[in-house]
């Protein structure tokens, strides 16, 4: 139940999840909270609203570390056709909580504990 109600899903996936061409159903409750381990393809669509830019630069020993980071670059606006007109509705107040907000960076952090490089969240 913590997790029912809106699914995003995308029906002409581009790569293969769990050994299908599919995206989804993600749900909306779990993208907005950054409980991206969820699996159905919650921290893919994550990444596409709310990730951070991060660019990194690796040293001729291998070592990485942290340039900067970009943490609204991704998300600006999330758009859908409106119901019964051609009209533009932007829905990213499904997906994540507003830009900045204690809310969007939480669900950031909690996300990029699950990430591929959260060790580096020390230095980020």
């Amino acid at each position: 139940p913590k997790y029912d109600g809106w699914q995003a899903l995308d029906a002409t996936p581009q790569e293969e999840s769990s050994g299908r061409m599919q995206c989804g159903p993600a749900s909306l409750a779990a993208v907005k909270a950054g409980e991206t381990n969820m699996g159905y393809d919650v921290g893919f669509v994550f990444s596409e609203v709310n990730g951070d830019i991060v660019y990194w630069i690796v040293e001729e020993d291998g070592d990485m570390r942290i340039a900067r980071v970009d943490t609204a670059g991704i998300g600006r606006l999330c758009a859908t056709k409106a119901v019964g007109s051609g009209e533009m509705v932007d829905v990213k107040n499904l997906y994540k909580a507003d830009e900045g907000s204690a809310k969007e960076r939480s669900a950031v952090g909690k996300a990029a504990c699950s990430g591929a490089r959260a060790e580096y969240l020390e230095t980020y």
